[in-house]
């Protein structure tokens, strides 16, 4: 999302989520907002091991990536080549 529009309905966003994380781009008007919120669908026998695993993959990538843009000096760059990355 463009960091104006999360500030300017920041408190509609956390209103209507349990949780809410914002991850802001250096050089960018871009933010990344997760949501996540309660279902009435049972969890599956392996939900919390493979959220672990999904979020701390998720993690790392980020961390990957973000280190690779500034160590090549191209983090400027980095919102282009993160919304062109499939699947986000």
């Amino acid at each position: 999302m463009v960091v104006a529009y999360v500030e300017e309905n920041l408190d509609q966003l956390l209103r209507g989520n349990d949780h809410l994380s914002l991850y802001l781009f250096p050089f960018t008007d871009k933010c990344r907002v997760n949501t996540w919120n309660r279902t009435d669908c049972k969890q599956t026998p392996l939900g919390n091991i493979k959220e672990f695993i999904t979020i701390s993959w998720a993690a790392l990538q980020a961390a990957w990536r973000g280190n690779l843009f500034a160590y090549t000096g191209r983090l400027p760059q980095a919102d282009r080549a993160y919304w062109l990355q499939p699947g986000i």
